[in-house]
């Protein structure tokens, strides 16, 4: 009884952690950990006072908690290796020099990355 409630809610606490983490609401250490201690207890609590339909509840979301969690960190790494192809495609252009700067945008919604690519020059233009 006591590890259903356990692992119950340390993938509950997984799972919304990680989803406050992707759309950036959550960026210290400290916050991450008082929100996985709050999440803990919560559940907890749920568990004791409804126990009967708790355990099967608490299993079912845990088990789609943990991957709708691995959904997100994955989504977040593909998107971030994506814009990491994207500029090393531009930089290794033939007829461009391209200096590639990326820069952090912090939007209360998701930290993202946007790629700027410099030309330092142009290639030489044909005769018409």
């Amino acid at each position: 009884m006591f590890w259903v409630f356990f692992f119950s809610a340390w993938f509950a606490c997984v799972f919304w952690v990680t989803v406050l983490c992707c759309s950036g609401f959550l960026r210290c250490s400290v916050l991450i950990f008082f929100s996985g201690l709050l999440h803990f207890l919560v559940f907890g609590l749920l568990h004791f006072l409804v126990a009967a339909f708790c355990d099967f509840f608490l299993i079912v979301a845990a088990f789609f908690g943990f991957w709708i969690a691995a959904f997100l960190i994955a989504a977040h790494f593909l998107d971030g290796i994506k814009n990491i192809e994207r500029s090393v495609k531009l930089s290794t252009d033939k007829n461009f020099l391209i200096q590639v700067k990326a820069i952090k945008l912090d939007t209360p919604v998701e930290p993202r990355y946007r790629f700027n690519t410099v030309a330092i020059h142009d290639p030489p233009q044909e005769n018409l």
